[in-house]
């Protein structure tokens, strides 16, 4: 299994979201994305846009 990390800080629910759109868009099938971090971190904006990019 190939593992890869990475970390990137944005500054607004609608900078998040705009990385996890453009994330779904990328994904190609099959990725496991994990997220980490304290509440009110921005991991429900950043689904909201993978969800979006994915089609949902």
């Amino acid at each position: 299994m190939h593992v890869r990390t990475h970390e990137r800080v944005t500054h607004t629910p609608a900078e998040t979201e705009a990385l996890g759109e453009a994330l779904g868009r990328a994904a190609r099938g099959g990725e496991l994305i994990g997220l980490v971090g304290e509440l009110g971190a921005g991991k429900t904006c950043l689904v909201r846009g993978l969800a979006r990019g994915l089609g949902a």
